[in-house]
Parts: C-alpha cells; sequence; structure tokens
C-alpha cells in the first residue's frame, strides 16, 4: 500500500494541475509566467509574497534533498563517504546546472528531462533483465509476500503520502513553468495525463524493485547494512 500510496501520489499533482486548476488559472492571468502573478491579480500584493515566500522555501528544500541525494548516490558507487567528496560533487553539480539554465532557459531543462526519461528507460531494461535472469535475485512468493503484506500502516502512508506530496506540489514552480509553456490547454493537458501515467508506473516498478531486494535480503535491511 505504500509503494502504490507513494505511485499515486508522485502521479497525482500533474492531474490536479493539468487538467483542473492549470487551465483555469492560465485562463484568468493569460500574461502572466507564475502561480505569483495569478497570486497578485487575483489576491492581491500580499498573497503575491506570500506564494513567493511558500515557493522559495520549498524549492529550496527541493534542491538541497536533490544535491544530498545525488551526492549520497556517488559517495555509494564510488566508496568514498568523505564531506570533503561529497561538497565537491554538490557544488559541480549545482555550478553546471546553474550554467546551462541560465543560458538555456527553460528549453534547456525540458532537454535534459527528455534524456533522464531515456536513461530512466534504459535502467528499466537492465534492472528487468538483472532481476529476471540472475539466480541470486529470485525470490520466493513467500518471501516476496512477507515483503509485501498489506497493513494498516501501509494504507496510513499511501493517504499521508497523497496528501503530502500534493500539497507541496502545488509550490513547485518547475511544474507551474510547463503550465504557461505549453502550446494550448489541449496540449498542456496531454502531456500532463502523459507524464502522469508514466510517473505511476516508474514509481511502481522501482517500488517492487525495493520489496524484491528487501525480501531477497530482509536481515541487511532491517539491520540498516543496505540502503539501496
Amino acid at each position: 500500500l505504500g509503494v502504490i500510496g507513494y505511485s499515486g501520489a508522485s502521479a497525482f499533482p500533474a492531474i490536479l494541475i493539468g487538467y483542473w486548476l492549470g487551465p483555469m488559472v492560465r485562463k484568468s492571468t493569460e500574461d502572466s509566467f507564475c502561480t505569483t502573478d495569478f497570486g497578485r491579480k487575483r489576491y492581491g500584493r500580499v498573497m503575491q509574497l506570500a506564494i513567493a515566500a511558500v515557493s522559495g522555501f520549498y524549492m529550496f528544500i527541493y534542491i538541497v534533498a536533490e544535491l544530498t541525494s545525488i551526492s549520497s548516490v556517488y559517495a555509494l558507487l564510488t566508496g568514498n563517504s568523505s564531506k570533503k567528496y561529497g561538497i565537491g560533487v554538490t557544488v559541480a553539480l549545482g555550478v553546471f546546472t546553474i550554467m546551462y539554465t541560465s543560458i538555456g532557459g527553460l528549453p534547456a531543462s525540458i532537454v535534459t528531462d527528455k534524456f533522464q526519461g531515456v536513461i530512466m528507460g534504459v535502467l528499466v531494461i537492465v534492472l528487468t533483465l538483472a532481476v529476471s535472469t540472475e539466480e541470486e535475485n529470485h525470490v520466493s512468493k513467500s518471501e516476496f509476500a512477507a515483503a509485501s503484506n498489506w497493513t494498516g500502516e501501509g494504507a496510513k502512508a499511501a493517504i499521508t503520502l497523497i496528501i503530502a506530496i500534493a500539497s507541496a506540489e502545488l509550490f513547485n514552480q518547475s511544474t507551474w513553468q510547463r503550465v504557461w509553456a505549453a502550446e494550448d490547454e489541449k496540449t498542456m493537458r496531454r502531456g500532463f495525463l502523459l507524464g502522469s501515467v508514466m510517473v505511476f508506473f516508474l514509481m511502481m516498478f522501482f517500488g517492487v524493485m525495493g520489496m524484491i531486494a528487501y525480501a531477497n535480503d530482509p536481515e541487511a535491511y532491517d539491520n540498516f547494512e543496505k540502503f539501496a
């Protein structure tokens, strides 16, 4: 239930914004380019500043979380967990991202999103082959059932994640930029719907991969010997 909830929570904001809020906000402020403009025109200057403050705080946390995750992945892959190495990776990634987005703007970000989509597709194929062909990765039905049981805690997690992620994503300016960048309302709806479906199944896939990994060696994960 937790995996289903997280997958649904990751996909739901795109439907919420792309099919309901996005078209409505775009129609009411056609000459705007962000939600702060909508807040000012609809509710005044104070609301504009409030939206800007919350959005800025949210995006700051978002970026910190992403950079921290990436530096942690590099540390796991290289075996170098020193603070100096982690800071170096974070700074290099941040500087490079600022450079290409400053030059290319939103179109550059969309290009890198497409590139990431291709990489994720390749990763899905590699993981599927590794799990299905390597004997050491196989798990029995009973082992998988123990790792994927339905619990009340899972239901609570699913509901909590849907509410939390949907609420937070309303202040994600990278999502709202695509509302105004879309050619028309039909294109926007189609793009958000397709993205939502792809995100849901991708998150479900990696959730299932996580359950298989846990079922294969539950003690190591319970003792925090393994994290990924």
